[in-house]
């Protein structure tokens, strides 16, 4: 008993930090505190350290997991998708420093596709093995959600998009259209998880995951969205979009 109050406390305490440090963070990207320069090289640069702590908790979960074929799978595919991404983000700040445009496709382009792979594969077979299916009214809620999803994605992004892609350029045209669509295929998978975990401990844990997969995803398709039309820190300029639709997601 006193080993679960302990461990409550501390969750507790992560959580209330984790807020404190949200709203600060988000507050910063609102009201552009401290100019557009620091706004942008904060946005920049605090992702380096926020993936290798996640990537650093996937592990411990892989090492974990010693029994339970689909738990290793999960966190073997979290821990897999996360590390690569940790890579890719190194690697968009290094180019940052490096070079006025960062250049696009770039190795950091290749990380992150592949890590999309045992990313999602981990979390499908989550939903495979997980006893639990929703009732009739989540799936309900669950069909409607996904469908708007993918027509919004699919009319303010993926069809302008394709129409304003340069044929002569196949590797970043294609890129341009494969990234939301991974994302997209992505949020669509964690959406169903949302329907499973829904009380105690284990569940609050998982929802909370859910959630940060669900800004992940809306975050890289804000980006998309606003690369399309040149919004994504124009002139290093910080804005709506940039701050907080896509970078404090």
């Amino acid at each position: 008993e006193s080993s679960n109050s302990s461990s409550n406390q501390r969750s507790r305490l992560a959580i209330i930090l984790s807020g404190i440090f949200a709203a600060i963070y988000l507050t910063i990207n609102l009201f552009v505190i401290g100019g557009d320069g620091f706004v942008y090289s904060l946005n920049n640069n605090i992702t380096i350290p926020l993936a290798i702590v996640t990537t650093i908790f996937a592990f411990s979960f892989w090492s974990l997991a010693r029994t339970g074929r689909h738990s290793r799978l999960l966190w073997g595919g979290l821990l897999a998708g996360w590390g690569l991404w940790t890579i890719a983000e190194v690697l968009w700040v290094v180019y940052g420093y490096l070079y006025q445009d960062i250049p696009y496709p770039s190795p950091a382009d290749f990380f992150w596709l592949v890590g999309y792979l045992p990313m999602g594969y981990g979390l499908y077979a989550r939903i495979r093995e997980i006893p639990i299916k929703p009732d009739q009214t989540q799936k309900v809620v669950l069909w409607i959600t996904s469908v708007v999803t993918v027509l919004i994605t699919t009319i303010f992004i993926l069809v302008p998009i394709i129409q304003a892609n340069d044929t002569s350029n196949f590797l970043e045209s294609a890129l341009n259209v494969i990234y939301p669509l991974v994302d997209l295929v992505l949020l669509i998978i964690v959406f169903r998880l949302a329907f499973v975990y829904t009380s105690g401990d284990y569940g609050f844990g998982w929802n909370l995951m859910v959630a940060g997969f669900i800004l992940h995803s809306l975050s890289n398709l804000a980006f998309s969205y606003a690369n399309l039309y040149d919004l994504y820190y124009p002139d290093l300029r910080v804005n709506f979009i940039s701050g907080v639709a896509t970078d404090a997601p």
